[in-house]
């Protein structure tokens, strides 16, 4: 996923062409050769991004899921078409209470994928740690509702394997926090462990 600023002159504000940024413009681009040539297969229409990206996360070559949004939804986009062509699959629209922003996507496994990100409050300027996930291969979609104590966003998420997977947060108290995917039958499917002194006990 790559993004280009694009930028124009302001006559009221006095800045020079180049200089005033007015937003980012997308494309996905594919390799099959290790790198030495690519294809767009997604990209802004006439320059204009209606998103921005942020994660991206394959299976396997036919197999991809995207996350981003902008101030007033949260997308996923998923490949179809033997990985040529994506489409969007689910959508958060903000709402009077506040906005949802996914930063981290990731396969558990061909079923299961995980989205992180974080609930920004419109009152009380605070942000909540969320997670959204998939037990279909990204047919319907699902809010996390066992949220982690103190997490005001989710970063990143990353499974090594089916059954073993971490999550990196940032807590209210701009600290950090680590999460561990650990199906458990009454807690839920994270948990977490915050280290508040230097030996984390």
């Amino acid at each position: 996923v790559s993004s280009t600023r694009a930028a124009r002159a302001d006559p009221r504000s006095g800045v020079a062409s180049g200089e005033t940024c007015v937003g980012y413009s997308y494309q996905v681009i594919k390799t099959t050769d290790g790198g030495s040539t690519y294809t767009v297969q997604m990209q802004a229409a006439n320059g204009v991004a209606a998103f921005t990206f942020y994660d991206i996360d394959c299976m396997d070559a036919e197999h991809c899921v995207m996350v981003g949004g902008n101030q007033v939804s949260s997308v996923v986009y998923m490949t179809s078409n033997g990985g040529q062509t994506w489409s969007e699959v689910y959508t958060v629209d903000a709402n009077a209470n506040g906005t949802v922003a996914f930063s981290a996507v990731a396969y558990v496994n061909a079923s299961d994928i995980w989205i992180g990100g974080e609930f920004g409050e419109a009152n009380s300027q605070t942000a909540i740690g969320v997670f959204y996930y998939s037990r279909d291969g990204g047919r319907t979609w699902f809010e996390y509702s066992n949220l982690q104590y103190a997490v005001a966003a989710v970063m990143s998420l990353t499974f090594p394997s089916p059954t073993v997977g971490f999550a990196v947060g940032i807590t209210q108290e701009q600290s950090s926090s680590l999460l561990k995917y650990a199906p458990q039958p009454y807690y839920g499917y994270f948990a977490q462990k915050q280290c508040l002194t230097s030996g984390c006990d």
